[in-house]
């Protein structure tokens, strides 16, 4: 097998965002990173999922809304502030299946392990030391 274009180390959103779209855009890219579940919530301001994502981003996104507020409430030591903005919580299981999903859709190759260095590239191809071997990449990005 020849060396990926590209090889993200990392498989939370970032990561398999970053990989999805550089595949979307003829780039071969793999992922290494653990098969690990997402722990922390995610959310985001509504409005700025329609306004500053491309549509297929968006609709990944919205496959996974747990929440919608219409207003979000800010607590401070002596006020409560309401913000007449409406807020979206994800659920987290479903938003990183989503994010599987679309990128093995998109042509990237998943590989569940972990990176432990990295080597001098040589020739114009990155070593990548990790739990599956030496891999080679043109390019490696850290998304950890």
């Amino acid at each position: 097998m020849s060396a990926p274009d590209v090889c993200v180390v990392g498989a939370g959103p970032a990561g398999l965002v970053l990989a999805t779209e550089l595949a979307r855009r003829g780039l071969s890219v793999e992922v290494i990173g653990p098969d690990d579940a997402w722990v922390p919530g995610y959310g985001s301001w509504d409005d700025d999922i329609d306004a500053l994502l491309e549509s297929h981003l968006a609709g990944m996104l919205r496959s996974a809304v747990h929440t919608t507020w219409s207003r979000a409430l800010v607590h401070t030591d002596a006020h409560t502030h309401t913000l007449q903005r409406s807020y979206t919580r994800f659920d987290t299981p479903r938003l990183q299946a989503a994010a599987r999903t679309a990128a093995v859709a998109a042509g990237v190759q998943l590989h569940t392990g972990r990176v432990t260095a990295l080597g001098v590239p040589e020739q114009g191809l990155q070593p990548v030391f990790s739990s599956l071997g030496v891999r080679y990449a043109r390019l490696v990005i850290d998304a950890t």
